[in-house]
């Protein structure tokens, strides 16, 4: 029965970790997927000097955004999970001390 607890838990935690890295790479992916098109278009109409400068300004913004939309989602989706793993352990002791 206690290996089968530690299965199950293992599983639940292995889950989670996933949970977790989709959300970055899906945030990773959102962020760069919604930010170079608009920094493109901005940088163009409104920065005067040559393209390298501008590609470079692009690249920058679109990591920076991809990057902090990436972050909170780990960060979100890490405090989810802890905050449902602690709910569940809770209504287990409730349960069993009954």
């Amino acid at each position: 029965a206690a290996a089968a607890g530690n299965a199950a838990a293992s599983a639940a935690t292995e889950a989670g970790a996933l949970m977790i890295l989709r959300g970055l790479r899906n945030g990773l992916h959102y962020g760069a997927k919604i930010r170079a098109p608009h920094a493109f278009v901005m940088t163009m109409l409104f920065r005067d000097g040559p393209l390298l400068p501008k590609l470079k300004g692009i690249a920058a913004l679109t990591w920076e955004h991809s990057k902090n939309l990436g972050s909170f989602v780990v960060l979100y989706k890490a405090i989810t999970y802890t905050l449902a793993r602690l709910q569940a352990s809770r209504a287990a002791a409730a349960a069993g001390g009954k």
